[in-house]
């Protein structure tokens, strides 16, 4: 489950919608994915939170939070 990010906010790191790929891997070492459908990265130690980015021309066109596993029971 992913919810997107409003226009206008960023990361903690400071990544927002603009933010070049290379400013995302430089912010995130833990990044997994492919810039071509999304990068992910962790957003807390310990829990399954994270931050999905996807690109377009080399920079971020949306930012979303998510979790890899959603209970809706």
């Amino acid at each position: 489950m992913t919810i997107p990010a409003p226009a206008g906010v960023s990361t903690p790191e400071g990544i927002r919608v603009g933010s070049t790929v290379r400013q995302v891997r430089d912010a995130y070492s833990d990044l997994e994915g492919d810039e071509s459908i999304g990068l992910y990265a962790n957003q807390n130690d310990g829990d399954d939170s994270r931050y999905e980015f996807h690109f377009r021309k080399g920079a971020v066109v949306a930012l979303f939070v998510g979790r890899t596993a959603a209970d809706c029971g």
